[in-house]
């Protein structure tokens, strides 16, 4: 009689324990649920509070973010471009944040070793400078229509004219240096309308030296340099205004 009764309340013993153990997990998984939903309403908490979506607070999230770079506001602070992959690598998409916009445009498929972004002055463009040799790839990209207009093997830097028409570059032509150098190439000066594609041969390479641009002055002077291939530190600087 008295086993009979050890035994019962050993049976309850592990009932009551079954019965807390079960208590403990659904309670764990209402606390696990309970915390995703006030995630979610912070979230969207923090989405209905920044209807305006300003410039600052568009930087202030890309900027918190590992796998962003190249973060460029543009020149009319309307909007902000940005790469987003892998940093370290320089590898990467386009993104362009609209200002009022609670999301991102991604851009059309560009997905490369993407360094530097520049604004055109009037924000209606950027050039990618893309590669990792001396001979870089650059994409002029149309941010009105979202897509690539132009696209360009240069070396060297690139400079917007202030009136956003042109882009001054270094592009290699067929005549060889007198030395072996990176390109094989001698390097013209060469102008690229973004709106025609056209391009414009200023200057142009010889076997002895080649060109390319420095600045292009809100005056509308276009400054670049002239060097030569067996005096690398012999330079001059020369000056053209399109006309």
């Amino acid at each position: 009689m008295v086993k009979r009764h050890i035994l019962s309340i050993k049976i309850i013993m592990c009932i009551l324990i079954l019965i807390l153990s079960v208590s403990c997990t659904a309670k764990n998984q209402s606390s696990n649920k309970t915390t995703k939903q006030s995630n979610n309403y912070e979230d969207k908490e923090i989405s209905d509070t920044n209807k305006d979506w300003s410039l600052e607070t568009i930087e202030n999230i890309v900027l918190n973010s590992e796998e962003i770079y190249e973060i460029k506001p543009s020149p009319n602070k309307k909007m902000i471009a940005y790469i987003k992959g892998d940093p370290d690598k320089c590898s990467g998409h386009m993104f362009i944040w609209k200002v009022g916009e609670s999301k991102p445009i991604e851009t059309e498929d560009i997905e490369d070793r993407i360094c530097e972004l520049f604004w055109s002055p009037n924000s209606e463009y950027i050039f990618m400078d893309i590669g990792t040799s001396v001979v870089r790839h650059g994409i002029i990209f149309s941010v009105k229509d979202m897509c690539q207009a132009y696209s360009i093997g240069y070396v060297g830097n690139s400079q917007w004219s202030p009136d956003s028409t042109w882009v001054a570059l270094g592009t290699v032509n067929d005549v060889k240096p007198v030395v072996d150098v990176e390109p094989e190439g001698s390097i013209d000066l060469t102008l690229i309308n973004v709106k025609t594609g056209d391009t414009k041969v200023i200057a142009k390479g010889t076997s002895e030296l080649y060109y390319l641009p420095e600045e292009w002055r809100s005056d509308g002077t276009l400054v670049y340099i002239k060097t030569y291939f067996i005096a690398p530190n012999k330079e001059e600087i020369m000056e053209y205004v399109l006309e």
